[in-house]
This record gives C-alpha cells, structure tokens and sequence, in this order.
C-alpha cells in the first residue's frame, strides 16, 4: 500500500491485493462482496497533551483537545452509492501523558579544580552535581526539585543551574523548578522538561562535621501542581511560572524519582615530637658542627627530651612533624615560642629531612626570637608536603631544625623546664579546601 499525507490527510495512492491493483491512482474497483483491510499506524507527539490547549486550533471547537478523533471516508465519483451512511466511521482515543522523571546525584569538585573527592575533611568545600531528565514518553510540566541538605553541611553557593530556577530556604532545602523546554510553537516554558532532555544543577556545601563519618543527602523530583508547591512570600520564584493552564504531567514509574548520595569525611591528624641537643658549648668545648653529620642525623645521634645547658651554649631543635590521618597536607604551620628562657637565634632553621627530593613548597619564617613561626605551603597545582601515613613514594613526615644561643640572666646551670611545640596544617587543596588548625603538642 502507497499513502499520500496532505494537510493532516491520509490519502490511499496505491493497493495491491497480491499483484492485482485494488486501487491505483487513488481510483479502484471493488466488486460485491469484496472486502479489504489495512493498517495506519500513528505516533501521537510527545507535547500533545502539554500543547493542546484552547489556544491551539482545533477543527471542532465542542471537542475535547484530548481526545483524538479518526475519520475515514470512501465514496465513489462514478457509481451512484444509495447507502451513505456507512461511507464513513470514526474512532476516539483518550491521548494521556506520562513522563518517566529521573534524577542522580554525584559529590563532585568545584568546577575549575582537579581534586580528588570522597572521603572529605570538615569545612571541607564540594560540589553535588544533580541529573535530571526525562525518560519519556510524554513532555513533562511543572517538573520540581526538591533538596534538604544534611544539617552538617552548610549552603555556599550555586554553580551550574541549565535551565533551571532554584534558591536556597533558611530551613536548609533547595527548590528548583527545572527545565526551560519549548512547545511545539517554538516558546519556552518554565518547568517544562521535553522527552529526552536533561538538566544540570550544581550545589555547592561546605562540610561541618567534625563528629561524623559521613554526611547523606537525598534529592528528589516530581512534577507538582501550584497548589502542592509551599510558596513562600519571600521566595525569589514567581508563581506565576506555576498558576497556568499545564497540569503536572503524571509519572508512571516513581522508583527513580529520588537518589541519595553519601559522602565520607575523615579529619586530619598530625603529630610533632620535639627533641633538643647542644650544638655548640664553648664552655664544654662542643662543636657538633664539624663531625661530618647531616642534621637529620645530628638529631637521631643526640637529640633527647631532656638536657642541662650552660649560657652561651648553642641549642639545635629537632621537631618531627607526621601526617597520621587519611589527608593529605597542603600547608605546615609550626609555632615555639617558650617564656623560661631568653634565647637568641644563631641560625635560620634547616630542613633536614627530607632532602631528596627536596622538601615541596616555600618555606616561610615570621617573627623575631622567640616568636618566630616556620611555614611550608604548596601552590595549589604543588603536590602535598605531606601525604597520609602508609602512602607508598610519599613522604608522612619532615623534620624541622632551629637553632638558638642560650642566655641566661645570671650564670650557672638551669633547667629549661618544659614548653610545647604546636603545629598547624591544612588539608591539601588538591584534596581538599582549608581546615582550622589543629593542636597536637610534643614536649621537651
């Protein structure tokens, strides 16, 4: 069989009836008692529903626009038909909608860095990339987003939102109403998700969960009417993009309509032990600077928790800095400043270990005295300075060394008495975003 379409007409061009020509030319002969059927098979668009509307043009204006009527004609220009009643039939189908919503959700980097994400550190900055998209059959209307983010995480911002309105509520939750799909005139529609389009958005949180193993956020997406949407005076969406003619378009399969994603947090641990041993003593005619030693090895030799000094003895600091979490480190902070003594520096300090390859990052050294702080930093592309313990070809820890002339107010030998050492680190921003400092303490 041979059709013709012309203006929403199915014209039969040509049948054949085996290698008889039943009709051919749009003409045919049919002789008493001959009978012949066929089918038409039609595909309804996937915007019907959406788009027939009162406002669209239909050929009879007392017809449902959701009901589709068929009619089908014969007649004959050269045989008189007595009977004309039954020249032609007509068939109604009820036309629904259904959209098949989907949405997933991942914990991804913020857009422009190449971190490694999952497990995080707390105050930690991520990304949750959010899919939605339409399965189909139908178009849908009135497709919303609804995410309450976990307690422990806090809003930052928005990133990515494609073709979407969202906005953050003081209660925690992230409305957005998704999609700006056109109709079949080719006008954009708030809300309106076309079969097999998607769309993008991006949450972006900060971790606050120092006392948790792991944060849970679940989104999900339905297409609702305006009056199930809890409208808020001051939300920035207007209503308006919801009070129009469109119902929401019903979803016949709801398992996918909602994802949780899980996010691990580990929190960094670090710890500095603190050793001490006289460099120089000209009253005891030491001088360990001339013994051919490294450093690193001056402070495995000699270097002990507790020592007598003498003024004018010159004292070598040995402090051992490991990384004994599961993050990475992009940043050493470390901080002595101890009040029993008055102490001079004879030196900058040294890093001895390690020293091949040399240590990552610029080394920095504030303040005058005592007060000085040592900081190694990495740039953000930089590898860490330190890398969690049992990582294989990277280092866990680093030795600092300082330097200082001892002078007491009054002669005679004196104990130093005991001060801590505090180190500050920051997780790596390879890895991570900065973390407050941290307190551990090694004495001497």
């Amino acid at each position: 069989m041979i059709c013709d379409v012309d203006d929403g007409y199915v014209w039969v061009e040509e049948f054949w009836d085996r290698d008889e020509a039943i009709i051919y030319d749009y003409y045919g002969t049919l002789n008493p008692g001959d009978e012949f059927s066929f089918w038409l098979i039609t595909e309804v668009d996937p915007g019907y529903v959406l788009d027939a509307e009162e406002k669209y043009w239909v050929p009879y204006p007392y017809l449902d626009p959701l009901i589709a009527w068929n009619w089908a004609y014969i007649w004959s220009e050269y045989t008189t038909d007595y009977r004309v009643s039954n020249n032609e039939d007509s068939e109604q189908t009820e036309i629904i909608a259904e959209a098949d919503l989907k949405v997933s959700k991942t914990d991804t980097p913020d857009p422009g860095q190449n971190l490694y994400y999952d497990p995080v550190t707390n105050k930690f900055v991520y990304t949750y990339t959010i899919t939605i998209a339409n399965l189909g059959p139908s178009d849908a209307a009135k497709v919303v987003l609804t995410d309450t983010l976990p307690v422990d995480a806090t809003f930052q911002r928005f990133g990515t939102l494609q073709d979407t309105q969202c906005y953050f509520r003081d209660d925690g939750t992230v409305f957005c109403l998704v999609g700006n799909d056109e109709n079949n005139e080719g006008d954009p529609e708030r809300g309106r998700l076309n079969v097999g389009s998607s769309s993008t958005v991006e949450i972006v949180v900060e971790a606050d969960a120092s006392a948790v193993d792991f944060l849970e956020n679940c989104v999900e997406v339905m297409a609702i009417a305006e009056a199930d949407f809890p409208f808020r005076p001051t939300d920035p969406i207007p209503p308006a993009d919801f009070q129009d003619w469109r119902t929401p378009t019903p979803d016949p399969n709801l398992a996918n309509n909602r994802f949780c994603e899980i996010t691990s947090l580990v929190n960094p641990a670090v710890k500095v032990d603190k050793k001490v041993y006289v460099r120089r003593s000209p009253a005891r005619g030491i001088n360990r600077t001339t013994d051919g030693l490294t450093e690193a090895q001056r402070c495995a030799a000699y270097a002990a928790d507790d020592i007598l000094t003498l003024p004018g003895d010159e004292l070598t600091y040995c402090y051992t800095i490991t990384n004994e979490g599961d993050t990475w480190f992009h940043s050493v902070t470390l901080r002595d400043a101890p009040t029993t003594i008055v102490r001079t520096p004879t030196s900058n300090f040294a890093v001895a270990y390690p020293s091949q390859p040399l240590l990552r990052g610029t080394i920095t050294v504030a303040g005058v005295g005592e007060a000085q702080t040592i900081s190694i930093v990495t740039t953000e592309s930089a590898k860490a300075v330190l890398a969690p313990k049992g990582v294989l070809d990277d280092y866990d820890h680093i030795l600092i060394v300082r330097s200082f002339t001892v002078d007491f107010p009054s002669g005679g030998i004196t104990f130093l008495g005991t001060n801590t050492a505090r180190v500050d680190v920051i997780p790596s921003t390879k890895y991570s975003t900065p973390y407050p400092g941290i307190e551990p303490s090694g004495d001497c």
